[in-house]
């Protein structure tokens, strides 16, 4: 079915229905009126039926508009629940508008070639980071042919929403069978042994977590041990790592974004993070980079993010990104592993989600030459 020219239907069907409950209501209108002017009181019940028949006409036409307001509001809602944190919805929103899959004039890739793999029923449902949309969006454009109507197949649920969605801990938000992350949070690795469910990661790119500061910061570059002890509270003073004498100003991410579990895992190993100042907590990596970029001590900040996300999803002039151990995060550093705050991007599933047998088409594609020729050109680092 083509959903578009359904839903099309759907709202000419409710403005018809509206116009015709508007004129019905001025016809009852007018003939009470009419009998009021002439004298002759209508009854009480008459009044009463004419009442109630226009209000159950009201409230079916309210509760159109309802359900046509929901399906549109549902393709473009980030849903994250409220245990991490309210959304940053104006954000999230920005960037669906911006890489939305199958519209004109967005930012998504085209693929420079014709794709071995074409799905044409059965698509799974794809979800994920937000700096990840770029992939998955690129990835449905490439393989999904007759996919018109996103809502229920590709959704931007942030790191946190979407494994909630594909390890079940919340029916209302619905099934996924892949989403594209770095990794799952201990809490979300924890819930899916306790209920059973494998998390099966297939390795499609690799991906920098970085450091930056304002440009006019002249800190140029700290090691992994100077990042963990400014975190955890032991340096708070810029001329401790060869900046000036100034406090740490140290941006966190809110718990549960896939910015703090990679901060967590990948650089803390382990170590307590110390409690975020209210005013360095941020709900959005681009809350972290315009705070850095505009904040008023900005020569005392300090944000991280992920590579791509900071450099072409979301860049900021005025910021200036840190080598970390004496490297830089370019590609060639990335890809050679020299870089070493490095992970891999995966596509993960389950084993309910490899029951559609498209999924595992998908995660082989994803891997294949073409997959990897993909998600270079959508500006990501690939496997080798």
């Amino acid at each position: 079915m083509n959903f578009d020219l359904f839903d099309g239907f759907a709202m000419l069907g409710y403005m018809f229905f509206t116009v015709i409950i508007t004129i019905i209501f001025i016809v009852l209108v007018v003939l009470v009126t009419k009998r009021i002017w002439h004298n002759k009181k209508p009854s009480l019940s008459r009044v009463l039926v004419m009442i109630s028949v226009t209000f159950a006409l009201f409230v079916a036409a309210l509760g159109a508009h309802h359900a046509i307001w929901v399906s549109e509001l549902s393709s473009m809602y980030v849903w994250e629940h409220p245990m991490v944190g309210s959304p940053n919805d104006k954000e999230a929103r920005q960037f669906w508008q911006d890489f939305e899959p199958f519209r004109e004039g967005t930012r998504t890739v085209r693929a420079d070639f014709e794709s071995d793999l074409i799905i044409e029923y059965n698509w799974p449902r794809l979800d994920g980071s937000t700096a990840l949309l770029p992939v998955y969006s690129a990835v449905a454009e490439t393989i999904y042919s007759g996919l018109h109507y996103t809502n229920n197949f590709i959704r931007l649920s942030t790191t946190s929403g979407a494994f909630e969605r594909l390890i079940g801990i919340h029916e209302w938000l619905g099934d996924v069978d892949i989403i594209f992350a770095l990794q799952p949070s201990q809490e979300h690795v924890d819930i899916a042994h306790e209920r059973g469910i494998e998390l099966i990661r297939t390795p499609i790119a690799r991906e920098a977590f970085v450091f930056f500061v304002n440009e006019n910061n002249p800190v140029d570059g700290l090691t992994v041990e100077q990042i963990q002890q400014i975190y955890t509270g032991e340096i708070s003073n810029w001329r401790d790592v060869g900046g000036r004498n100034e406090k740490i100003a140290t941006y966190q991410r809110n718990p549960g974004s896939g910015s703090q579990i990679a901060m967590k895992e990948i650089v803390m190993a382990g170590l307590t993070m110390m409690q975020p100042e209210s005013n360095l907590e941020a709900m959005g990596m681009g809350v972290i980079l315009r705070s850095v970029a505009q904040y008023t001590n900005h020569e005392r900040a300090l944000g991280y993010s992920f590579r791509f996300y900071a450099t072409e999803m979301n860049p900021h002039p005025g910021l200036r990104l840190l080598a970390i151990n004496g490297v830089e995060p370019t590609t060639e550093n990335i890809t050679d592993g020299s870089y070493p705050l490095t992970g891999n991007v995966y596509a993960i599933t389950t084993a309910r989600g490899l029951e559609n047998p498209n999924t595992q088409k998908v995660l082989d594609w994803l891997v294949s030459p073409q997959g990897q020729r993909l998600i270079e050109l959508a500006g990501y680092v690939g496997l080798e």
